[in-house]
Formats: structure tokens, sequence, C-alpha cells
């Protein structure tokens, strides 16, 4: 498998997991590219978010996506919300 990307109310990116061996060779960005591109063509969307990890936050600068607020903890997990806005 080269990875699993889920999405939810079409502008959260929910879950998105590439294995370790694929790592920094563009399947995490691929990945994104086809979730986006699946809900833009569904429609009405302005905004995506993401909360992500630590390990991931570069990841998800790289694609454009900006920290929204400190680090937050529920439930004992620790994310930073995050959102990148979408204009046509």
């Amino acid at each position: 498998m080269a990875g699993v990307v889920a999405m939810r109310d079409n502008t959260h990116l929910f879950h998105m997991f590439v294995p370790r061996a694929l790592h920094r060779r563009g399947m995490a960005r691929r990945l994104w590219q086809a979730a986006r591109d699946a809900s833009l063509a569904r429609g009405g969307v302005t905004a995506f978010t993401v909360n992500s990890s630590a390990y991931a936050l570069p990841l998800y600068e790289s694609l454009g996506f900006v920290a929204t607020g400190p680090k937050v903890e529920t439930g004992g997990i620790a994310f930073v919300p995050m959102r990148m806005e979408w204009t046509a």
C-alpha cells in the first residue's frame, strides 16, 4: 500500500498516512492533491483544515497549510490546528 488519505465533511483532511519507507518521495503530496481535487469537484470549498501532529507540521506547511493556534491536547492526542484558504 502506498498510503491512505481521508477527508471529513469535504474540507477537513482527517487522515493521511504514508509508510515510512515512502517518506520524502512525494507520495503524501500526491495523496493530498487527489483528495483536494475530489473535494473541489464536489464544490463549496472555501478552505481546508487539518489537525497536524508535530511530526507532520513541515509537510503540511509545505502544502500551504498555516497553523491557526497553539498545540492542543484532547484525549491524550496532541495536534496543531491548521488551515489553508482556497479561492478558485
